[in-house]
């Protein structure tokens, strides 16, 4: 990954972050300030977690391995530690995943583009203040204007940091959704192909659209293997027997076709079923053979 790609994370404190009910009663505790300290470097330690630490087994417990990561005494975490939980300041609720709702909400972030630009602006600015007394309020006007480029560059940076994230958030979903698609499609054809000895292709056209449409719907492959179990057992060997085909199977009938009562397969139509399924790639047997 290229340096764009990072990102700068820092902790906003309010101006009365001391004057906190809670934070005033940590520090009457004997060791009271070092315990603050211990809570802000726990602060400090999530940013980049969205408010979250973790556990990750290095020590014995959580208390003795973020003592490790802070550089602080075991004792005095654990102080502050059980504070913060009585105090609902950590919250936890399977003892690897820890949040600090403080965290969550006064983190700020910006990208290297927006960085590097700070950087270029604040170069500028101290050109600018270093020229004569006579320029004086020419320079003043240029750092204001610069002041604003800079705010309107990270805003600029954090919108595109968003966008970006919706972009890539709605491709994976796209791309998952697919994969789960192409495996519904390929299980239901072949289970009907194995059910009636048919050779129904898996990128036959109308086959693949009514099969996205139930798809889309909510049917699972369990929905679509149930109605073949049932009309085959009902159909085979009639006059009927020729609606055993995707068009029929895989229609608007087909919530119908699942919920319909009966149709259970005799007993030598099943072994059939399970012996040809075995003979297949997939991982599990199906149900109800």
């Amino acid at each position: 990954m290229g340096t764009s790609k990072r990102r700068f994370f820092w902790l906003k404190l309010k101006n009365d972050f001391f004057d906190a009910k809670e934070i005033k009663k940590l520090r009457r505790i004997a060791g009271g300030d070092t315990f603050t300290i211990i809570y802000l470097k726990m602060l400090l330690k999530s940013i980049t977690n969205e408010g979250r630490l973790y556990f990750e087994g290095v020590e014995d417990n959580f208390i003795e391995e973020l003592a490790l990561d802070i550089d602080e005494e075991v004792d005095n975490v654990k102080v502050t530690v059980l504070f913060l939980q009585k105090q609902g300041m950590l919250l936890t609720c399977d003892d690897v995943e820890y949040t600090l709702p403080q965290a969550v909400v006064n983190v700020g972030s910006e990208g290297v583009s927006a960085e590097r630009m700070r950087r270029m602006r604040q170069g500028e600015k101290q050109k600018l203040l270093s020229h004569s007394d006579g320029e004086a309020s020419h320079c003043a006007h240029i750092v204001k204007k610069s002041d604003v480029e800079i705010e309107i560059e990270i805003e600029k940076d954090i919108n595109n940091n968003i966008k970006s994230c919706k972009q890539d958030n709605a491709l994976q979903k796209k791309q998952k959704n697919d994969t789960e698609f192409l495996d519904f499609k390929k299980k239901c054809i072949e289970y009907l192909n194995i059910v009636v000895g048919a050779k129904y292709k898996l990128d036959n056209k109308a086959t693949v659209r009514v099969l996205k449409a139930r798809y889309n719907e909510g049917f699972t492959f369990d929905d679509v293997k149930t109605a073949i179990d049932k009309k085959a057992a009902e159909w085979l060997g009639t006059d009927m027997e020729k609606y055993l085909r995707p068009a029929t199977l895989f229609g608007n009938k087909l919530e119908a076709y699942v919920n319909q009562k009966g149709g259970v397969t005799n007993g030598k139509r099943k072994a059939d079923y399970r012996k040809d399924w075995q003979r297949n790639d997939w991982n599990a047997e199906p149900e109800n053979l």
